[in-house]
Order: C-alpha cells, then sequence, then structure tokens
C-alpha cells in the first residue's frame, strides 16, 4: 500500500464432489492405532502393544473416525483404506 500498510489476501479453497478427494491429515498415533484395527485388534490388544490405555486407544480410533466422516470402526478401516491411508 502506499501509506506503508499491507494487505491480507484470503482464498477459500472448495473440493470437488464434496471433498471426497481430500486426505485428512492423521497423527503418527492414529495411523498407528488405525494399522492395528485393520490386522482385527480389539482396543485391549492395541493398547498392550502400544504401551498406552484402551480408553486411548479408543479415543485415537474415534478422532480417525471424526477426520474420516465415519461412525464405526469398520466404515473407518474401510475410509482409510480407500483414501490410501492403509499399506494393502
Amino acid at each position: 500500500m502506499a501509506d506503508g500498510g499491507i494487505v491480507k489476501v484470503f482464498t477459500k479453497v472448495s473440493a470437488g464432489r464434496g471433498g471426497d478427494d481430500i486426505v485428512p491429515a492423521l497423527t503418527a498415533r492414529e495411523r498407528e492405532v488405525l494399522l492395528w484395527a485393520a490386522q482385527g485388534k480389539t482396543a485391549w490388544e492395541t493398547s498392550t502393544i502400544l504401551g498406552i490405555s484402551s480408553k486411548t486407544v479408543e479415543f485415537h480410533l474415534a478422532n480417525c473416525g471424526r477426520k474420516l466422516g465415519s461412525a464405526t470402526k469398520a466404515q473407518t478401516i474401510l475410509a482409510a483404506a480407500r483414501k490410501g491411508l492403509l499399506p494393502l
């Protein structure tokens, strides 16, 4: 600006087709818990493997579900696989 001020410009970026092509950012722990869940481990088994409480495992799985827009553990695993978040 002529008077030495600055101008900030913000642009809203929208995804096509309802956001199906957007891959959510999962934390390392969320990815780890999701990987064990995809291998059929229960929250208790995963907690034993990772050395955390089963409530913490459930917390991370719930966060994954929220980020992926799913309601159940099975839906979360399927959504993660479809978005390429799980190794095949």
